[in-house]
C-alpha cells in the first residue's frame, strides 16, 4: 500500500501469479474502482467480510436488498401497481407486524397487555379496514391460519360449501350446503345425540373431525366438564371449517354479505361465532369480541336471531369505544328503539358521560339521558347497586319507583337481570358511581311532580314486554348466565333445547329432511333389546299387521332386508315360537330333589 492510502499493482510472483491487494483498515479491497465509460464498479466489503451489491439504477433494474446488522436482507417495498408492499426489518432482525410465515401469507397480530388485539378499527364510513382478499378470494380468520393449528387434523373435502343465493341492491346473500355424504353424518350425529352418550359424539369426531354440530355439542359438553381450553379449542376449529367452505365472494370486511338464520346449515357459523366472542370476551380481548359482534350483527342485522344488539354495547364500553356506540345509538335509534332496551337506555348515558370528560360531549347531556332511563325502567337501580356493593340510603330503598313491583312482565325482568349480570363491573368506577349518586338524588327531588310521566312508564313497560321474543331466549341460553333465570313461555316449554341449536325459528327452511326412525330411544338397541324385553312376563307381542310399540315401518317390503318383521313372515313366526318355548323354560327350571338336599348338606 502506498502512504496515499491508494493500492499498488501487484507484482508477478515467482509462480507467475499476480499477488491480490491487502485489505484495508475499513474491510475494503484496494481494487481501483471502474471509471464512467460503462465498467462496473467492484462491490466493497462490508464488516462481515461480504460484498454489498450495488443498487439499481432507475431503468426499471430491481435494486438488490442492503444488508441488515444481522446479515439479512430487508426486503424493498413495491410499487403503486398493486403489488404488496413487505413489511420493514426491525432491529431483533424481525418483520413488522403482520409477519410473514412461509407460505408469504400474513400472520394475525399477538395480544397486546393490555389484552387488546391490533384488529382493525372501523372507519368513517362504517367498513373494517381488515386483511385484504387472497387470491383465492378468501379471507383469513383472527387466530387461525389457513392451515389452522398443528395439532388439527388436516381438513379435507367435508362436504360443506357454501353458493350465492341471490342479490339485493348491494348485498349478497349466501347459504351453506351440504352434501349427501355431509346430511349421511349429519343424521349419525342426531342419532349419537338421541343416545346421550357423550361417547357416541366423541367418536363422531374422531371419525369427521370438522363436522360443525358435532364440534359444537362436544364444545358445550367439555364446558360443563369445566375443560374450557377443550371448549375454546372445538369452537375455533368449527370456524376454521366454516371459513373453509366460504364463497369468493364472501367478503366480511365489506359487510354486505348476508346469512339466512332460517336455513340449518347456516346457524352453525353463527353459533359458533357467539360462543368464540364469549370466550374472547372471558379472556379479556374485549375490542377482539366487539369486532366479531360487528361481523355476526352484519350477517342479519334486521333479525338479529342470537340477540346481538344486548352485548355489543359491553363490549363497545370495555374497549373504551365511545364514539361507535355513540354513532350505533343515535343511528340505529329511529328504526330499532335501542332507547326500549335497558342496557342501550343505560349504556347510551355512560357513553356520553365517559365523551364529556374528554369534553366531547355535554356533561347535560349525560345527566338527561341518565334519568330518562331511570324513569323508563326504575328496576334497574336497586339490584345494580346491590352488584356494585354500594349500599343505597333509605331514601332511595324506600321509595316505591324503585321497588320490585307487582305486575312487571317476566321478560322485561330477563332483560334487566341479563344488563346488571353483564354490566354491573362497568358502574362501580369511583366517578360513574358518584355520577349516577347525583342523578338519582336530583330525580327524586322532582318524582312528585313527574307521577304522570312514570304512570305512563309503568303502563308502556307492560304492553310493550308482554312476551319477548325468540331470539332473547336464544340469546340467555347461550350466554349461559347463571343469574339470569330462563322460563320459556308456554309454546316453548315443550321444544328440546340443543346446545348446536338452541330453539330453531318456526319458519325454518329445510333443504333435506332426515328419514323416520326405525327404531326409538327406547328400543334403540334392535333385536337384540326385543329378545330380551320378550322374556319378561309383562311382554305383549303386537297384534298381527302392525310393530312393536316406539318402531316406525318404513316400508313393509324392508322386513327382507333388515327391517322390523312383519307379523305374517315365517322367520317372525319362528321367533315367536322359540321366544315362547324360552319363556316356558325360564318358567319350569327347578332344581332336582337330590340336588337341592345335596347343597344344603354341604353348606352344614
Amino acid at each position: 500500500m502506498t502512504k496515499q492510502g491508494k493500492p499498488s499493482w501487484p507484482s508477478m510472483t515467482k509462480q507467475g501469479k499476480p499477488s491480490w491487494p491487502s485489505m484495508t483498515k475499513q474491510g475494503k479491497p484496494s481494487w481501483p474502482s471502474m471509471t464512467k465509460q460503462g465498467k462496473p464498479s467492484w462491490p466493497s466489503m462490508t464488516k462481515q467480510g461480504k460484498p454489498s451489491w450495488p443498487s439499481m439504477t432507475k431503468q426499471g433494474k430491481p435494486s438488490w436488498p442492503s444488508m441488515t446488522k444481522q446479515g439479512k436482507p430487508s426486503w424493498p417495498s413495491m410499487t403503486k401497481q398493486g403489488k404488496p408492499s413487505w413489511p420493514s426489518m426491525t432491529k431483533q432482525g424481525k418483520p413488522s407486524w403482520p409477519s410473514m410465515t412461509k407460505q408469504g401469507k400474513p400472520s394475525w397480530p399477538s395480544m397486546t397487555k393490555q389484552g387488546k388485539p391490533s384488529w382493525p378499527s372501523m372507519t368513517k364510513q362504517g367498513k373494517r379496514s381488515s386483511p385484504s382478499i387472497t387470491k383465492q378470494g378468501k379471507s383469513s380468520w383472527p387466530y387461525m391460519t389457513k392451515q389452522g393449528k398443528p395439532s388439527w387434523p388436516s381438513i379435507t373435502k367435508q362436504g360443506l360449501s357454501m353458493e350465492k343465493a341471490s342479490s339485493q341492491g348491494e348485498y349478497n346473500y349466501f347459504c351453506y350446503q351440504h352434501s349427501k355424504d355431509y346430511q349421511q353424518v349429519q343424521f349419525k350425529f342426531l342419532d349419537a345425540v338421541e343416545s346421550l352418550n357423550p361417547n357416541n359424539i366423541m367418536e363422531l369426531v374422531r371419525m369427521y373431525p370438522y363436522h360443525l354440530d358435532s364440534l359444537l355439542q362436544l364444545s358445550d359438553i367439555s364446558r360443563m366438564s369445566d375443560d374450557t381450553s377443550m371448549a375454546v379449542e372445538l369452537v375455533e376449529r368449527a370456524l376454521y371449517a366454516c371459513e373453509s367452505a366460504f364463497h369468493p365472494l364472501f367478503n366480511l370486511t365489506q359487510a354486505n354479505c348476508r346469512l339466512d338464520y332460517k336455513s340449518p346449515e347456516n346457524r352453525c357459523l353463527f353459533i359458533a361465532l357467539f360462543k368464540h366472542i364469549k370466550y374472547v370476551g372471558l379472556r379479556g380481548c374485549n375490542r377482539t369480541a366487539l369486532e366479531f359482534c360487528k361481523f355476526l350483527l352484519s350477517l342479519d342485522p334486521d333479525a338479529d336471531p342470537l340477540g346481538v344488539l344486548l352485548m355489543i354495547d359491553y363490549y363497545a364500553l370495555k374497549s373504551e369505544q365511545y364514539h361507535f356506540l355513540r354513532r350505533l345509538y343515535d343511528e340505529w335509534e329511529a328504526h330499532k328503539n335501542l332507547s326500549q332496551l335497558p342496557n342501550h337506555a343505560f349504556s347510551a348515558a355512560l357513553t356520553y358521560f365517559h365523551l364529556s370528560r374528554d369534553e366531547q360531549a355535554n356533561i347535560d347531556v349525560a345527566d338527561k339521558m341518565l334519568k330518562d332511563a331511570l324513569k323508563m325502567f326504575p328496576l334497574v337501580l336497586l339490584p345494580l347497586l346491590e352488584k356494585c356493593s354500594i349500599q343505597p340510603d333509605k331514601e332511595v330503598s324506600t321509595q316505591s319507583i324503585f321497588a320490585a313491583q307487582v305486575g312487571e312482565p317476566p321478560a322485561l325482568t330477563q332483560l334487566v337481570t341479563l344488563f346488571v349480570t353483564r354490566n354491573y363491573p362497568l358502574w362501580k368506577e369511583p366517578e360513574v358511581a358518584e355520577w349516577l349518586e347525583r342523578n338519582v338524588r336530583e330525580l327524586l327531588k322532582g318524582v312528585t311532580a313527574e307521577e304522570d310521566i312514570v304512570s305512563q312508564n309503568r303502563d308502556k313497560r307492560r304492553m310493550r314486554f308482554q312476551r319477548a321474543p325468540r331470539n332473547i331466549y336464544r340469546h340467555i341460553i347461550l350466554s349461559d348466565i347463571k343469574d339470569v333465570t330462563v322460563s320459556l313461555p308456554p309454546e316453548l316449554a315443550n321444544i328440546p333445547v340443543m346446545a348446536f341449536d338452541p330453539l330453531p325459528p318456526k319458519d325454518t327452511i329445510i333443504s333435506y329432511t332426515r328419514q323416520t326412525r326405525r327404531v326409538t330411544p327406547a328400543n334403540r338397541n334392535g333385536w337384540m333389546s326385543e329378545f330380551f324385553r320378550s322374556l319378561l312376563p309383562s311382554y305383549t307381542p303386537p297384534p298381527p299387521g302392525q310393530v312393536a310399540a316406539g318402531v316406525d315401518l318404513i316400508n313393509e317390503d324392508e322386513g327382507a332386508v333388515g327391517g322390523y318383521l312383519a307379523q305374517d313372515t315365517e322367520l317372525r313366526m319362528g321367533i315367536n315360537a322359540l321366544m315362547d318355548s324360552m319363556r316356558d323354560l325360564l318358567n319350569n327350571l327347578q332344581p332336582a330333589e337330590g340336588e337341592e338336599d345335596q347343597e344344603m348338606e354341604e353348606v352344614d
